[in-house]
């Protein structure tokens, strides 16, 4: 499994952000078409009773997660999502992945770049929130999944530059070979006449 692209989500106030410590801006990267995206998403509070800024991560045994991208809200069909995340109860983390090769998805990208909502839910009993509605992008690729990648042309000597090329095992008749010194002053021809008589000069 490639990396997870890991989320800090500040269920204050409701942004990512760099990890359990730091709460700078975070802005992801964008998507792209027909992937399958691994997360890693980490649900964030303000300790109790700290002044000093730190976070502590909820306790995910209870907790159903939800991951949804769609290009509106308040959408009854998100053009994907998933509801199946494995639980780390030891360091309160969700795994998974969302697969954005989806029929819907496919069919709203309809240019290069194209604007999405991320949602991240959670449930735990009869409680729900909603800590992250973001902005993200996804791309256009530039093959579909099932393109086949194309073969090089074959390029082929002709006869005569098979000849100026390449030394044959038997030349044609009266055809000679010529071999030509470094400096391109002189040539040795070598060859045989209709009376079979060698032909070796040096020009």
């Amino acid at each position: 499994m490639a990396n997870f692209r890991k989320l800090w989500v500040n269920e204050n106030t409701g942004q990512l952000q760099q990890d359990d410590t730091n709460a700078g801006p975070v802005v992801l990267a964008p998507f792209r078409q027909y992937t399958t995206v691994p997360l890693q998403v980490v649900l964030l509070e303000p300790t109790p009773g700290d002044l000093i800024g730190t976070y502590t991560r909820l306790d995910v045994s209870n907790i159903s997660l939800k991951v949804s991208f769609n290009d509106t809200v308040d959408d009854l069909t998100p053009l994907a999502q998933q509801t199946s995340w494995t639980k780390d109860t030891s360091n309160n983390t969700f795994q998974g992945t969302v697969a954005l090769n989806t029929a819907a998805m496919n069919s709203y990208i309809d240019a290069d770049t194209k604007a999405l909502w991320m949602e991240v839910e959670w449930t735990e009993g009869g409680a729900r929130s909603k800590p992250l509605t973001v902005a993200v992008q996804i791309r256009r690729s530039v093959t579909q999944i099932t393109s086949t990648s194309p073969n090089p042309s074959n390029e082929y000597y002709t006869k005569s530059e098979s000849h100026g090329v390449f030394i044959g095992r038997r030349l044609g008749p009266g055809e000679q070979m010529t071999f030509e010194s470094q400096d391109e002053s002189h040539e040795r021809i070598l060859g045989v006449d209709n009376d079979g008589n060698a032909i070796d000069f040096i020009t």
